[in-house]
């Protein structure tokens, strides 16, 4: 619904914005920024996987398609954390969610801190998620599956390979050697031979290397170049090794087993592509003047449809090995721009494009909305990839009412065996509860704006609140807190007198959902005792709340936080009477710092802090303020013009929670009878 242009308007409230982004989108990214008047620096995310990655001047930072950064201990995940230290994030990503909840949380560890405590409260405040409204975007309309020509599955020949022989640290399991050629038997028999025919090559070099009684690694195996029958090796000074001459025993064994089955599946080669192609050729027959979209994960199967519809006009391929179409090499913005809104009509028609084949390189980040119908020709590891590629064409700006999507279904053999089916169910599980928090908040912002405002004017207390009460299905309240920096709901359930507050959006859309449509307001207004109970459960929520905020507790709460916190306050202990009140302030200066700089970058800095020994209590006293003033480096400049403030430090208090409003809900069959409306008076 829009990411670019969401992003480009909170970054104008900064001075220097600098966008992390695939490759692929940076040319996007420049022209949406030019066309909304915003100044941003574009880095591409492979350049931050480099040795040294370039320094970065900024103090806004954007991360697009962030799922592809979420994986700890890379390079470019620490390249990353260091420049979102101390500095505003604001990550982008329709797929946040691809295997499991757990990417989630690295993602959001990014400005959170590793080991962060994420509940539904803190992803209900870190992920903002909108459903489009149906007149924005076009309809999606699941076509019947395709099936594909009736050739040898080879499943069972697949599972029959001998192991392959593991590499020293970097072993290859016999499974996912067999998983990843099924799934290349799912997407074509031509990606299946590709697959097998790799596997030859690296047997080759594997082979030379044993042969020498040396077992090397994987990192040593990539040095070497294979082609055809001859193999450049380094140099091998090792001393064999023990197991070298069994280990070439069963590289024997799985290579001619592997070229069995080469051989094997090439006889069912043509046969299998030219079944796929005339899937196509139906594809387009039902839908003529409608472009359409192929995509696939392994470009041999793109490759191999091609060269059996390149005959037929306006037919491209683009893979990460370039683009082309029947007049020739071509460029890869030439064919997005084909796509674009509006790319169909300012094209003459000998230049229009009717189908293009590509790889999942054009899943991310572009827009074909002229495309009226998308094929999945496999079926990826994950569904998020799967909304992906329909997703470049059912978008804002769409130039048809509705989308097709068309699946090519698997042979029941690779199905049974892989199955993909029950994969993606888990994991569009893991995804729906990654945005579980952010949908309940969206789906009480829609509750509550429906409410009409109560005809009967509310009544204030000496503490300036508005109380009314409203009829709805189970007793309840909500209540509007306010303080100097935040607004926000506090809901929850009343039996008898005991209450129960909570800050939980999925709770909250609960109370909220039982209140009776059209507002009924309670007969006889509201019962002063009720609105005591409520006000007094509360006042100690808040008070609860108030005091986590001063220890600390409160926000992304991480181990080193929590040990940086535990060791700060044990200072203040044991600081002389005189000196309480400066170490009050640093303690105070320290968390709003930390809270204000929580990111993975500064937990470096942390470390750190706590190894420094501390002698005595002048030693700690100053190693307060020393730690607070190295991280006062790292935080905005709106929490360092703060900090010269101790009430905005947090000492004192300055804007303590404050209710402002409070509904208070009341089934019908609790209302006094006496109380009770009339059938007269209620119509």
């Amino acid at each position: 619904m829009g990411k670019t242009f969401v992003a480009l308007a909170i970054a104008r409230d900064f001075m220097r914005t600098v966008v992390f982004a695939p490759a692929a989108v940076r040319d996007a990214w420049s022209q949406s920024a030019a066309s909304a008047g915003v100044s941003i620096t574009v880095v591409s995310l492979d350049r931050m996987s480099r040795a040294s990655p370039p320094a970065i001047d900024a103090d806004f930072v954007i991360i697009d398609e962030a799922q592809h950064v979420g994986a700890p201990g890379t390079a470019r995940r620490r390249a990353l954390a260091t420049c979102c230290a101390g500095r505003p994030v604001l990550l982008l990503s329709a797929t946040p969610v691809r295997n499991r909840l757990s990417e989630l949380h690295a993602l959001l560890a990014l400005f959170l801190g590793q080991g962060a405590s994420v509940d539904a409260a803190m992803l209900a405040q870190c992920v903002v998620r909108r459903e489009a409204s149906s007149t924005l975007l076009p309809a999606v309309v699941t076509a019947p599956p395709l099936r594909p020509p009736r050739t040898p599955a080879l499943d069972r020949e697949i599972r029959a390979l001998p192991p392959a022989v593991p590499l020293q640290n970097g072993g290859t399991a016999a499974s996912l050697v067999t998983i990843g050629l099924l799934r290349c038997r799912g997407s074509s028999i031509a990606a299946l031979c590709v697959a097998l025919r790799r596997r030859l090559q690296r047997g080759a070099a594997l082979d030379a290397a044993l042969a020498q009684g040396h077992w090397p690694s994987a990192t040593e195996l990539r040095r070497w170049l294979v082609a055809d029958d001859t193999v450049q090796l380094q140099l091998a000074l090792d001393p064999p090794t023990a197991d070298a001459a069994r280990w070439h025993r069963a590289l024997h064994h799985h290579c001619e087993a592997v070229r069995r089955l080469l051989l094997q599946a090439q006889t069912f080669e043509h046969g299998d592509s030219a079944g796929r192609a005339a899937m196509l050729r139906s594809v387009l027959d039902a839908h003529p003047d409608v472009p359409v979209v192929a995509f696939s994960q392994h470009a041999a199967t793109v490759r191999a449809l091609y060269r059996e519809l390149h005959d037929l006009p306006h037919v491209a391929l683009l893979t990460a090995d370039g683009a082309r179409s029947a007049s020739g090499g071509r460029s890869r913005a030439d064919l997005i721009a084909a796509l674009a809104p509006g790319g169909a009509t300012r094209r003459p028609s000998h230049d229009r494009l009717r189908l293009l084949l590509a790889t999942d390189l054009l899943s991310e980040g572009v827009n074909l909305q002229s495309a009226g119908v998308v094929v999945h020709l496999d079926l990826p590891w994950t569904p998020a990839r799967v909304r992906q590629r329909t997703g470049r064409v059912a978008r804002m700006g769409a130039e048809h009412a509705a989308v097709f999507e068309y699946v090519v279904s698997q042979s029941r053999e690779i199905a049974r065996t892989l199955a993909m089916h029950r994969r993606h169910h888990q994991k569009q599980r893991a995804g729906e509860r990654a945005t579980a928090a952010s949908t309940s908040r969206e789906r009480l912002r829609e509750l509550i704006e429906r409410w009409p405002s109560i005809a009967d004017a509310p009544r204030r207390t000496a503490s300036q609140s508005v109380i009314a009460s409203v009829q709805g299905e189970a007793a309840g309240f909500l209540a509007v807190v306010e303080s100097s920096d935040e607004r926000f709901l506090v809901g929850g359930t009343r039996r008898a007198r005991l209450v129960a507050p909570t800050i939980d959006p999925a709770r909250l859309v609960r109370v909220a959902e039982g209140v009776t449509v059209p507002l009924v307001p309670t007969p006889g207004g509201v019962t002063a005792r009720d609105a005591n109970d409520v006000q007094r459960a509360l006042f100690r929520f808040l008070e609860h709340r108030g005091a986590r905020h001063v220890l600390d507790a409160d926000g992304p709460r991480t181990a080193l936080r929590r040990r940086l916190m535990r060791r700060a306050m044990d200072v203040l202990t044991r600081t002389p009477v005189v000196s309480k009140r400066a170490a009050a302030v640093a303690i105070a200066r320290l968390r709003l710092t930390l809270g204000q700089a929580p990111a993975a970058g500064v937990e470096p800095l942390l470390k750190r802090a706590l190894s420094e020994p501390v002698a005595d209590k002048a030693d700690a006293l100053e190693w307060l303020e020393r730690t607070s003033s190295a991280l006062a480096t790292l935080a905005s400049v709106a929490a360092l013009a703060s900090v010269a403030n101790p009430r905005a430090c947090g000492v004192e208090r300055c804007s303590p929670d404050r209710v402002t409003a409070l509904l208070l809900i009341t089934p019908a069959e609790q209302i006094p009878r006496r109380a009770r409306p009339t059938p007269s008076s209620r119509s």
